[in-house]
Order: structure tokens, then sequence, then C-alpha cells
């Protein structure tokens, strides 16, 4: 498969000049050029020298918040008084920056480019950066070219701490565990298919481990211990997946992406697939019959087929597995968000397009949940925390469509086994 690259711009001073905020500091001290291309700097300084302090002390206020303390300091700093309206002036033309001349062409280069994925990578509020960009020339016309926008206040700390880059992948549990109205759901389910899957791990290591370590001992030697445990751990995790559709697992999973989707405000989504009923003790409560066919991810006898196919490159010393990991990843990933493109209605093009955009974000999604599901006898519990997962990336997609210039399509296709998504 082609690579594709992702390039993570930050907005405030790397697309947008901070010192282009000084002309218009010119008219609040007396067209005084030194004194606001000194309160500009300043700003500009003590906006990261906040970030910096408030991760070292553990706190975190927004990058709004940030930002207006932040020039009250630069203020005081050059001695300049100021009117509460004037400074309210000033936040506001701090929405207004002037890009750097190189932003456009860049931008232009990278439109054209194949197998790159552009996104926004931030610390400012999804809502300050929406008015940057909307507001500034170059940015406005290059909206659909960023794929997306992540912004550290969804975790409420700042770059460069470890945190930001990891909270994507934990996010789902995390969201499970802090909402009680979830809960209900995976007990359902939850507690009869995990004793199952258990059982099912049990008689794969107990029958199956030892005479695959002695054959793969025959390529590999010490590291068939290893690799033979993971070869394992797949076939349990296919049978699973089989018990998975068995049990109708998947109508629960639907539940609980339909779920996070209302209690994070896009019920307006979930209500053109099925009932939403205005009150209810809790979300779950609300959610009433599909109207039409719902799915979260479709069986698909081609998926189960790759999967077994690919277990062999196990057998490939040191590689292997994370090639087996990989490639299973690439084509699961997608599927994480069938029910979304479902709500959204689109068709195969559409999905094909949109799923081509992301590839590189749906293979780690699609990778981490692979592995997550190889952990006994926890795999159906990480199955269903995936999917909160996959519907809080799709809250995060829709709170951004504005920003990414995103329509909503016209029609869709059914699936069908041999459909490549």
């Amino acid at each position: 498969m082609a690579q594709t690259t992702v390039i993570a711009f930050d907005v405030y001073g790397t697309l947008l000049s901070p010192g282009s905020i000084a002309r218009d500091l010119e008219q609040y001290v007396n067209y005084d050029k030194e004194r606001a291309q000194s309160i500009a700097t300043l700003w500009r300084r003590y906006q990261l020298e906040y970030t910096w302090r408030l991760n070292s002390m553990g706190l975190y206020i927004s990058f709004e918040e940030v930002t207006h303390n932040a020039l009250i300091h630069a203020l005081l700093d050059t001695g300049t008084s100021m009117q509460d309206d004037g400074i309210k002036e000033l936040l506001q033309m701090h929405d207004n920056m002037a890009a750097f001349p190189d932003v456009e062409p860049a931008l232009d280069q990278l439109a054209r480019a194949q197998n790159v994925m552009p996104i926004i990578f931030t610390n400012g509020t999804s809502n300050m950066v929406s008015k940057s960009i909307l507001q500034s020339g170059p940015l406005s016309h290059h909206r659909e070219t960023f794929r997306d926008l992540v912004s550290v206040d969804d975790i409420r700390k700042f770059k460069p701490a470890p945190e930001v880059y990891r909270y994507l992948a934990q996010r789902g549990v995390y969201y499970f565990a802090s909402h009680r109205f979830l809960w209900p759901l995976f007990k359902t389910r939850l507690i009869p298919i995990v004793l199952l899957s258990a059982f099912i791990y049990v008689l794969l290591f107990l029958f199956t481990y030892l005479p695959q370590v002695a054959f793969l001992s025959i390529f590999q030697g010490r590291g068939a211990w290893v690799n033979g445990a993971v070869l394992v751990l797949g076939e349990g995790a296919a049978i699973v997946a089989a018990l998975f559709e068995a049990f109708f697992v998947d109508e629960t999973l639907v539940d609980i992406f339909d779920a996070v989707l209302v209690n994070e405000g896009h019920g307006e989504l979930v209500t053109t697939s099925r009932v939403l009923y205005p009150q209810g003790d809790d979300v779950v409560k609300r959610l009433g019959k599909p109207i039409h066919s719902a799915v979260y991810a479709p069986f698909s006898l081609r998926q189960i087929v790759e999967f077994v196919v690919l277990l062999p490159l196990n057998f490939i010393p040191v590689a292997g597995t994370p090639m087996f990991l990989l490639l299973t990843g690439y084509r699961a990933g997608p599927f994480h968000h069938w029910r979304y493109f479902q709500l959204l209605d689109l068709s195969k093009q559409q999905r094909k397009e949109k799923i081509r955009r992301r590839q590189l974000q749906y293979t780690t999604f699609g990778t981490v949940a692979l592995i997550l599901q190889l952990v006994p006898p926890l795999s159906m519990f990480f199955l269903m925390s995936t999917a909160v997962g996959s519907a809080l990336w799709a809250v995060d997609l829709e709170n951004k469509r504005d920003l990414i210039g995103r329509a909503r399509p016209d029609e869709v296709d059914e699936y069908h086994d041999g459909d490549t998504i």
C-alpha cells in the first residue's frame, strides 16, 4: 500500500503570524511602533511560557484564558494602560492574524500532493482555531486541505506533554469508565461473552499452543514462544469474532455508538436512522428502535478469510508479527466507522474517498483495536470500548465539519462482501 505522510501544523506562529498584530496594536498606543511591537512579542512569549508552567504545575485553563492573561501581562510589562473594551478588541484581533507569506503557496502544493495528509494540531480551542482559519484568507481558501483538527483542549494539557499524543488510543476506555449510562450495555452482553471467550482461549492454549511453538521453533528458535502466543491469540480472536456475530453483539455496539453521539450533542445525526425519544432517565433509554438497517460493522467473510490467511506471517522471525498486525489493522480500521458512514448516508465512492483521506489514521486505529482484542479474556470488553472510541472520533469529525468543509452526501450503497471499503 502507498505510504501516507501526515504533516501536522500548529496554527499560531506556524501558519499565522503573531507579529502581524503589531500593526493593529499601533492605534491603541498612539502609533508608537516600537511599543506595539514589544507588546506583540511579549504577548506571544507569555502565551507559550504560561502553557509550559501550567503543564509543570499540573494545572489547565483554556488557551483562550491563557491568551487573555498573556495579553494583560504584556501590557503591564510595557507600562501600557488599556480599558476592557480595548482588551476585548485586541483579543478579537488575535483571531484575525495574517498568514505568513509562504503559507498559501505551500498549501497550494499540499492540496495537489498525493499520499499527504495535512492536519492541524494546536494548543488553541476548536472555537479559536475555527475563527482564525475562517477569517484568514489563505487558510479559509484551503480549509478543505486540512483533513482533521486536533486540539489539546480535549485532554486539558498543552504540548509537548506526552499525554497529548497518547490520548486518542486511551479515551474510549476512559469515556466508558466515566459515563455510567454505558455500563448496562456492556453488562448485558459482556459477562457471558467474556466467560465464553475465556473458555475458548484456555482450550486453545492447552491443546494448540505447544504444538505450534514446536513447529515455529524450527524457523525461529526461542522466539517461537512469543510468536506462538500471538498466533494462538489471533486464532482465538477469529473464533471470538464468529461468536460476536452469533450472539448479536453488533446490536449492542450500535447502541453504544449512537448513545455516545447523542450524549455529545449529535442526536440529530442519530435520528436519521432511529427513533430518539425526547425524554428518558439516561441517554440509552432515549434510544428507540432503528427505522433503517443499523449495523456497527458488517459481517465480512472476506475479512475473516484474510485474517486467517495472514496468520502465517507470524512464522516470519521478528518482522512477521508486526506485519500481521499492521496489515490486519489496515483492512479492519475503516469498519469501525461503518455506522458513522451509514448515518452520514455516504455512497460507496464517497465512503472510499473519506477512507482514503484518513487511511493512516484508520490503519492506526484498527491496529490498536486489534492489539487490545488480543488480550484474553478482555477482547470483548475492548471491542466495546473501541466502539466508544470510534464514536468519539466521529464526534470530533462532526465538530470540525465547518472547518474542513465537508458536505452531506446524497446516497448510500448496500454492503456486499466483495466491496472494498
